[in-house]
């Protein structure tokens, strides 16, 4: 690159057809911070770019999402131990492909999507090659660099580092040291190891641990003297792999990067990092929230209209909602607040009158007026449960209104994936998301899809 080049940068997991749809919202806060930086700043180019986590080993958070309310599940023949990234597609995919096209069907969209998806998992051998493919096929036009860091060159200059991190353990004493002057009550988010690296080969990534004055892998598999592992980092350095520690210094370290941007777990241990970070003298990035968005498609936003729920309204707990929707709509007043009011005001006054006469009357008359309030809280309680059954047909639409837009009561963009909105709007998905979602504003935005047309109504409200 360019000196007066440089990258903000997201990264994720390769979770097959790229999970939930909040991948899509760390990618679009990334592409729109670059355009507002490039917009501000004509002396310099920033340029989009996801790190790929092709190095992770943990298959069972990659292999499934949630299609239209079905679970998809990639089943592979070998049990997979080594980096994700490497995983050989070519001949176990088509299953679970099918599983997809048959829930898709056969619209337009449908059809669109299932070339996408065909072509980046049915014409490329590995796992990051197929998530590579689909996200450029995605955001096509907005100068998305994808990386793979899992590479021989790469590591190559991150070599020196790797070596003086595992037979130093810098990064392990400045890791305490930083959570030591935590506050007691502080919890840990990432915690670090006196070894930060995995030993890798295909299908084998092993943590690396000290065995007296050698080194080894923890199955005991590989054993190394100090010599034989300092020209193995040398002549391999792919074959040493960062753990979440180590990670975003090696980022960091071959990326002139300005920016990360996480979700608020990730930025929680990237903060606990920075002292590491100057000890190896590596700019430490700004850390940006991604965008938070719930995208509210038309028969739900048309059920909420019908019923007069409010955007506040769909994130109170269903209990709460219905509760709220059955007072505010009933004929009858069936609050016993006023009551509970009265209540307490001459249990206040029964206190009063005793202080004088006998001060060790109170705890009793405290007592009485507890059983009191409980009483009247429980008839409350009653006489809600009565009326709730006069709005039987009401409440099963909040409640399938809640369904829709926090699906087994997750947030949507945590559970849903991109397919479902694309099979709906097509083409237009993301460019339109693009448009909707700003980088850094302090808002959780929420979109309405009408029929009419994508993001037609737009609401914010701050977090």
């Amino acid at each position: 690159m360019n000196s007066n080049t440089y990258t903000v940068t997201t990264g994720h997991q390769l979770i097959i057809f790229t999970g939930p749809l909040y991948l899509i919202y760390k990618v679009i806060t990334t592409i729109n911070l670059a355009k507002k930086i490039n917009e501000e700043n004509s002396r310099v180019k920033v340029v989009p770019l996801f790190w790929m986590a092709s190095e992770d080993h943990d298959f069972a958070e990659i292999n499934h999402i949630n299609l239209l309310q079905k679970t998809i599940i990639w089943n592979v023949e070998n049990h997979v131990q080594g980096a994700v990234g490497r995983i050989n597609i070519t001949h176990n995919i088509q299953k679970t492909i099918e599983e997809v096209k048959f829930i898709l069907g056969s619209s337009e969209n449908a059809l669109r999507l299932i070339s996408i998806i065909e072509d980046a998992y049915l014409k490329n051998n590995t796992l990051a090659e197929a998530t590579r493919y689909l996200l450029h096929q995605l955001f096509h036009d907005e100068g998305l660099i994808i990386l793979d860091a899992d590479n021989h060159d790469l590591k190559k200059i991150f070599a020196n580092i790797i070596e003086q991190d595992i037979l130093t353990k810098q990064s392990f004493y400045y890791m305490n040291e930083i959570i030591r002057q935590m506050h007691t009550h502080y919890k840990v988010q990432a915690k670090s190891r006196e070894i930060n690296f995995f030993y890798l080969l295909d299908n084998y990534r092993v943590l690396i641990v000290t065995d007296g004055d050698k080194y080894k892998t923890k199955d005991e598999k590989y054993t190394f003297t100090k010599e034989e592992l300092q020209k193995e980092i040398q002549s391999f350095p792919e074959r040493f792999s960062p753990n979440v520690i180590i990670r975003p210094l090696y980022q960091e370290f071959l990326l002139p990067n300005l920016a990360y941007i996480g979700g608020p777990h990730e930025l929680a241990y990237w903060f606990e990092l920075r002292s590491m970070f100057e000890s190896y003298k590596v700019n430490f990035p700004m850390l940006v929230l991604r965008k938070n968005a719930l995208i509210i498609d038309g028969n739900t936003f048309e059920l909420m209209k019908e019923f007069r729920i409010s955007i506040s309204d769909i994130f109170l707990p269903i209990d709460e909602l219905i509760t709220s929707f059955v007072t505010k709509h009933s004929n009858d007043d069936i609050s016993l607040k006023e009551e509970i009011g009265l209540i307490e005001q001459s249990f206040t006054q029964i206190l009063d009158k005793c202080k004088n006469i006998d001060p060790l009357l109170q705890d009793p008359i405290r007592t009485e007026k507890s059983k009191m309030l409980k009483i009247l809280n429980h008839l409350e309680k009653k006489l809600l449960k009565a009326k709730k059954k006069t709005f039987n047909t009401e409440i099963e639409h909040l409640r399938k209104i809640k369904e829709n837009l926090f699906p087994a009561e997750n947030s949507q963009e945590r559970y849903d994936n991109f397919m479902n909105f694309y099979l709906r709007k097509g083409d237009r998905f993301i460019p339109d998301l693009i448009n909707a979602l700003e980088p850094l504003s302090k808002t959780y935005t929420v979109i309405s899809e009408t029929k009419e047309e994508l993001f037609e109504k737009k609401h914010f409200f701050k977090e």
